[in-house]
């Protein structure tokens, strides 16, 4: 018992020792986290990436704070690139963290990331209850750069509630603390937006103010590239409600630039609608309507975001709350297994201590290993079960989520395209001439060509999962679906300057069901003309083997790249591209071919190389078996 009880002891002791934490480690994690924050104003990206490196090497070494911090800024990386879903995940795994540990400091910046993500995301309430939290506890605390924080949120919050009055006086409190912090960052982030609250009181002379102190603030600043975007749009503002649209659009311009170099959506939609109505006032109609269907596109997929992500805050929301008690349950639930524990071992040892021998002390330990060992058996079993459903589940919500974002985006918008189109026809029908009008016309007939071809194939894709597709096989004349399909599409082919090219090396019928093949060759005929080039050729070839019918479609256009073949066939990863002429797929029209050639006992097999064209060819029985 002696021995056993010894080598124990080294053991534990070795583990403390191993388990000791460096300081070399922990100032690594810093640094990390440091150029995280740094860069978080102009490369979320790269926020993110040096957040997760940080987060990474904390778990390894047990440095909890720095877990903590990594967790505030990967959230902060993606709150910047409007993904808030992840952002709120990544929050509250910080804030339980800190909480644990009583580190008021990372609470309160917890509390304010999440006050200002409900902000952005429109939940006032929330906000409002998060930056209230922040506030008590840095001024409790005496927290000077969360003051700072605090009071230039709160100044948001009342702003977008219309108390403009109470937005500045918050606004100018966060101004004189980050000014006694030397912060600049913090003193442009705060000018910025009081120049958007004194436009929105048509202080114009002031406004203007605050954006050209901000300007000279930002100059201190490493990386500052979105605060810079920011000015810039928040002078094109002002100049635009003064109806000074030169200077507006130059702002504008430069703004613009910026934020399509870093993704910002959000002020892309505003940038973008700004240009169109200027350029209205000035009569210039196509580039109004260039940018008008630039807003609405993108206006539309923000829309569709929003009411994810109100949702997804929601849904973390809820299930942190509910964690939250799990986790309280779960430790009362620990204390008394470890007080049970404690008196238990008590008496073993006593018992031990006094009639138990060695030999009985290995028998009872091999028992409880022999036991543990079922028990992690059952575990691992039902873990791999849990695994296999979960993967399973992924997939369907998958197929689910990106069928919802071809209905909700890929068919918006042509049916957009046809409002905005028929509107501009209806306002200025007087005002255009016949090449603008023929070309509006035009742009109407490719929408509802684009709509149809889409609700083909979903329509074709939800009644063969469904299993209401019927299995008809005959034999076909592959000749006369070719030339049929080829008829279909001479005037796409046309309007590119693209030849199609029959080639007949034998004479060929194939043993399959007519309808499904013709879905095969219009996808991929339609697929070819779509991605080839001015002036392409595209060649149809067909011929037997091996008592087989092969047709090969090939063409001249993009191609693929190696990578993305082996995903070509799945809606989960499918890669989508523009066609040349800027026409969107949906996704669906190769999976549909793949599924039907499967059930017609044939095989498709694909041969691309990026730049040269693609090759696709379909191998179909010849006669019944």
């Amino acid at each position: 018992m002696k021995t056993i009880h010894i080598i124990a002891f080294y053991l534990f002791t070795n583990v403390i020792l191993v388990a000791q934490p460096q300081e070399s480690l922990k100032n690594q994690v810093d640094s990390l986290n440091s150029l995280a924050f740094r860069a978080r104003g102009s490369n979320p990206i790269e926020t993110i990436k040096y957040s997760e490196k940080a987060l990474a090497l904390a778990k390894t070494i047990d440095y909890p704070v720095g877990q903590s911090m990594s967790y505030s800024f990967i959230g902060v990386g993606y709150r910047n690139m409007s993904y808030y879903k992840e952002a709120l995940t990544n929050y509250l795994q910080g804030l339980a963290i800190a909480d644990s540990l009583k580190n008021y400091e990372q609470i309160a910046f917890a509390y304010n990331n999440i006050g200002n993500l409900y902000l952005r995301s429109g939940n006032d309430s929330l906000a409002q209850v998060y930056l209230q939290k922040t506030l008590d506890l840095a001024i409790e605390k005496n927290f000077e750069v969360l003051l700072g924080y605090a009071f230039k949120n709160l100044g948001s919050y009342y702003y977008e509630n219309k108390d403009y009055d109470k937005a500045l006086e918050f606004l100018k409190n966060s101004y004189d603390v980050r000014n006694k912090l030397n912060d600049y960052w913090g003193m442009t982030n705060t000018l910025n937006e009081m120049g958007t609250v004194y436009t929105q009181k048509e202080d114009f002379t002031s406004a203007l103010k605050a954006y050209d102190t901000a300007y000279e603030k930002v100059s201190h600043i490493e990386k500052n590239k979105i605060l810079v975007g920011e000015i810039y749009l928040g002078k094109a503002r002002v100049y635009y409600t003064k109806k000074d649209y030169s200077n507006s659009l130059y702002y504008l311009n430069k703004c613009k630039t910026i934020f399509e170099e870093v993704n910002g959506r959000v002020e892309l939609v505003e940038i973008y609608k700004l240009i169109s109505n200027i350029a209205y006032e000035k009569n210039d109609f196509k580039q109004a309507f260039d940018f008008q269907q630039k807003f609405s596109s993108l206006n539309d997929s923000i829309k569709v975001l929003d009411a994810e992500r109100q949702l997804d805050l929601m849904e973390i929301l809820y299930t942190s709350d509910k964690n939250q008690k799990e986790n309280e349950l779960l430790r009362r639930e620990n204390a008394i297994k470890l007080l049970q524990i404690s008196q238990e071992k008590q008496l073993r040892d006593l018992l031990i201590l006094i009639s138990f021998s060695l030999l009985i002390a290995a028998v009872i330990s091999y028992i409880f290993y022999k036991g543990k060992k079922k028990t992690n058996e059952q575990l691992t079993r039902t873990n791999e079960l849990i695994e296999q459903q979960k993967s399973e589940l992924s997939k369907i919500n998958s197929t689910k989520d990106r069928l919802f974002s071809i209905i909700a985006h890929d068919l918006k918008n042509p049916f957009g395209n046809l409002m905005n189109v028929t509107d501009m026809i209806m306002k200025e029908f007087d005002n255009l001439s016949q090449d603008e009008l023929k070309e509006l016309v035009e742009s109407v007939n490719r929408s509802t060509k684009s709509s149809y071809r889409l609700l083909e194939n979903l329509l074709l894709w939800s009644r063969s999962q469904k299993g209401y597709l019927k299995y008809n096989p005959e034999l076909i004349d592959v000749e006369k679906v070719i030339n049929e399909n080829f008829n279909l599409y001479s005037e796409m082919a046309k309007d590119k300057n693209v030849k199609l090219d029959f080639i007949q090396i034998d004479k060929v019928f194939a043993y399959a069901d007519l309808n499904m093949i013709d879905a095969v060759l219009r996808n991929i005929i339609n697929n070819s003309v779509k991605y080839s080039h001015q002036n392409g050729v595209i060649k149809v070839s067909t011929f037997a083997e091996n008592n087989k019918t092969i047709v090969c479609i090939e063409d001249e256009g993009i191609g693929i790249p190696e990578n993305e073949i082996i995903k070509i066939f799945s809606l989960e990863e499918k890669p989508i591209q523009s066609g040349t002429g800027g026409e969107r797929g949906t996704g669906l029209g190769l999976i549909i071919c793949k599924e039907f050639i499967d059930i017609n006992k044939g095989e498709i097999n694909i041969e691309s190389t990026v730049n040269k064209g693609t090759k696709i060819c379909l191998i179909l029985p010849n006669k019944a078996n």
